[in-house]
């Protein structure tokens, strides 16, 4: 998939990523190198059954990732 890292200013801040679809996700082991808001990456990615503080997208864990 590919999409865009986006910081979120809610619940202290956070980085999401939305997909091209529109999809958010929220990736639970973003490396801090793709910690920039607007970046664009591709990514794969598992979702995770876990609560979140931050309540916004989809939890998942990052398989993989790069810019794009």
């Amino acid at each position: 998939m590919t999409g865009t890292i986006h910081y979120v200013d809610l619940e202290g801040g956070f980085y999401g990523l939305v997909a091209d679809d529109g999809t958010r996700y929220l990736p639970l082991n973003l490396d801090a190198s793709f910690r920039k808001d607007g970046l664009r990456v591709r990514f794969e990615a598992v979702p995770e059954d876990v609560l979140t503080l931050q309540q916004w997208g989809r939890p998942v864990r990052l398989t993989a990732i790069e810019v794009d």
